[in-house]
């Protein structure tokens, strides 16, 4: 589940440190990971593509090795899409059929062939209408019970408009900016009945960044939106970020100033006027760190379940306050008050790096535990119950264990489940011949897979495939697997998605 990517830019740039960092808790110990802030805006950029052909023994008579690219999909099933350099990677499918994928500011049409698709009155790419800001960024989207799309992203104005400081890097510290939600009905035209013509655009109430002087600094607030959700009653729930002041770098030799974040979910009724009994007039946090039970500055991949909890994840941590700032996950309630049932005093702190619904208000989650570089990679798949508590139905104690060999480029950081509760993990696997679409399988009862393709794995080899860069996993029609990962050949100048759809045994 910022536009996320300028979030993780920016935290990669003014903290290059973190990946160092360690800060010890009980049994689920979290650490300053790599994943969001170095590993997607540093590493990626390093990376390189040139797609190859699918391994002559990957058929589909041979599906017994647990998953295989399906041959009626694009080029032996997998499609390039070039495009703009980006940081993200998602998808979703329509209830047609159709794939829509993004990695930057549009969206991509994809039919059930790999051509280009029709869904939303568009063929191939769903234009965007400008925003009154200088400059749109997607951030995520998907499609609501209704068959509609739902676009979120971020409306950023001139820099000039906010006397955002300069950091020792040259870059500012912030960029004045609101939310912006766009719906489309099935025949692609904007919802007249959301917002404004379609549109919402907001602030979410908050003010402009203070100054370390305590004055705001500039007319426009500095919010980020990082994802989206609809729940089974229509609302819609968004997640982000806003920046509240200027505060200490808090980096070895660093005295420039930095800016402090504040996590924050917010939620819409159907029409897009905030849901005034969520939070505080529709809004949770935005304004202080503490106002969420991780101290998150920023919060991602919201889940909304039948009843409308919310679980997320903590994208971003703020170093000066590592005893009460951490990476991890924790839960709302349908009201909007912090969970405290949940976990260990109402989060799970540690590393997550995906969340996935699961079945009657379930939820999954992907960890990767610390390693150095010539350890294997290590990840645990978590299944929550609906009170919040690890079940312990599945695996030992309510999560299980996989692994790959030992290599520092490898990452696993997707996750989906399909209709028999079984828990699909991708990722990209780094090997001495090059980058791969890594998938593994988790039963339903929490057992790995090790049947599940060689070694427990099947891997799809894609050169130059972005190190540690986003992935995404979900199902598109008739139960075939899509995955969706970043690639960006840099001798050449290009860059842009790659889609490949999966037959599973």
């Amino acid at each position: 589940m910022h536009s996320r990517a300028l979030l993780e830019v920016n935290h990669a740039v003014r903290r290059p440190v973190e990946a160092e960092l360690t800060a010890t808790h009980d049994s689920d110990a979290g650490y300053f990971d790599m994943k969001r802030r170095f590993g997607h805006a540093v590493i990626a950029i390093t990376a390189g593509l040139a797609l190859l052909a699918p391994a002559p023994s990957q058929t589909v008579t041979n599906i017994r090795r647990g998953a295989v690219l399906d041959p009626s999909f694009a080029n032996h099933g997998v499609r390039e899409l070039p495009g703009e350099s980006a940081f993200t990677a998602y998808g979703t499918v329509t209830r047609r059929g159709d794939l829509l994928v993004s990695g930057g500011s549009g969206v991509q049409v994809l039919n059930d062939e790999g051509d280009a698709g029709k869904a939303f009155g568009r063929v191939g790419s769903l234009k965007l209408p400008p925003a009154k800001g200088r400059e749109f960024q997607l951030s995520d989207f998907t499609i609501d019970r209704q068959g509609r799309l739902l676009v979120v992203g971020d409306s950023f104005f001139s820099e000039s408009e906010n006397p955002s400081p300069f950091l020792e890097n040259g870059a500012r510290a912030f960029r004045p900016g609101v939310v912006r939600i766009l719906r489309f009905l099935p025949d692609g035209d904007l919802d007249a009945s959301f917002g404004r013509g379609g549109v919402v655009e907001t602030d979410l109430g908050l003010p402009a960044p203070l100054g370390t002087d305590g004055k705001l600094l500039g007319p426009h607030p500095s919010v980020q939106a990082t994802g989206v959700a609809a729940d089974p009653q229509g609302r819609i729930v968004v997640t982000g970020s806003a920046v509240v002041r200027l505060g200490e770098a808090c980096e070895h030799d660093s005295f420039a100033a930095t800016s402090v974040e504040a996590g924050f979910v917010a939620r819409f009724i159907s029409s897009g006027t905030p849901d005034l009994d969520f939070g505080e007039d529709g809004r949770v946090g935005g304004r202080d760190l503490s106002e969420n039970a991780l101290g998150a500055e920023a919060i991602g991949e919201p889940v909304v379940g039948p009843r409308g909890g919310i679980t997320y994840e903590s994208l971003g941590v703020y170093a000066c306050e590592r005893w009460r700032s951490h990476f991890g996950i924790a839960q709302l309630t349908p009201n909007g008050h912090n969970r405290k049932t949940f976990g260990r005093g109402g989060a799970i702190v540690g590393p997550f790096r995906a969340l996935a619904d699961g079945s009657h208000g379930a939820v999954f989650a992907l960890a990767e535990e610390p390693r150095n570089e010539k350890d294997p990679v290590r990840a645990r798949v978590l299944r929550i119950a609906p009170d919040g508590k690890l079940d312990r139905s599945f695996g030992r104690d309510g999560q299980t264990r996989v692994r790959l060999g030992p290599s520092f480029g490898t990452i696993l950081n997707s996750l989906a489940v399909d209709r028999r509760g079984r828990v699909l993990v991708g990722g990209t696997l780094q090997a001495r011949k090059g980058t791969s679409i890594v998938l593994m399988r988790v039963s339903a009862r929490g057992r790995w897979e090790t049947k599940f393709g060689p070694h427990g794995r099947v891997a799809t080899p894609v050169r130059y495939l972005t190190q540690f860069g986003a992935s995404d996993l979900f199902f598109g029609r008739r139960g075939r697997l899509v995955t969706v990962h970043q690639y960006a050949e840099e001798t050449k100048g290009r860059s842009g998605l790659v889609v490949a759809r999966y037959l599973l045994r």
